[in-house]
């Protein structure tokens, strides 16, 4: 398909010359795949200690000693064709102020990395896969109870017909068509 831009007035004048034709290629294919969120690795520690505990991705149980900061090593690989983002989040069925935190770099990952591990946006067309470590640090007065880890990890495919009135209706309109959302929940109890 052959276009030509051309800046123009809000009356439609022409504003300059024209700018020779540009050519673009119309995708309105499938994305070809639905996204992939995947837990690899699971581990916690006592803060200020080297050595982590790894955790089974299945109904894993930390026991910790009451008034005693924690941390979770948390890995994950996320990847779809037109990968768009990736959000790594921390929550609790509790109060939001129990939910585990994010940390600041260096320290936000497992070895120390200036590379965020908590958020992705894509870079470029060949951006469609990411794997990253990420540290969640859970303060002394967290208690017992559930807690949770989860990636959205959202292509950026869209239905150019609209559907929703998004592009149509609003310009700033961001809809996620394809998406998929894991969760790894974890069970802190006292020792």
């Amino acid at each position: 398909m052959d276009s030509t831009p051309s800046t123009r007035t809000l009356v439609h004048n022409l504003v300059g010359a024209a700018t020779p034709p540009l050519s673009f290629r119309v995708d309105n294919a499938s994305a070809g795949t639905d996204p992939v969120g995947r837990f690899t690795a699971f581990a916690w520690r006592v803060v200020g200690t080297l050595l982590w505990t790894p955790l089974h991705l299945v109904c894993p149980v930390v026991r910790s000693l009451a008034n005693t900061g924690i941390e979770f090593r948390v890995s994950y690989q996320a990847s779809v064709d037109y990968l768009r983002s990736v959000v790594l989040s921390g929550g609790s069925c509790g109060p939001s102020a129990a939910a585990p935190l994010r940390t600041a770099s260096p320290d936000w990952s497992d070895p120390a990395g200036t590379v965020n591990p908590y958020e992705h946006l894509y870079t470029g067309p060949l951006d469609n896969s990411i794997t990253r470590t990420a540290i969640f640090p859970c303060p002394a007065h967290i208690r017992e109870g559930a807690y949770g880890f989860d990636p959205f990890v959202d292509s950026r495919t869209f239905n150019p017909a609209g559907g929703d009135g998004g592009f149509e209706a609003d310009c700033e309109c961001d809809p996620s068509y394809n998406w998929v959302w894991p969760q790894l929940k974890v069970g802190i109890v006292s020792a």
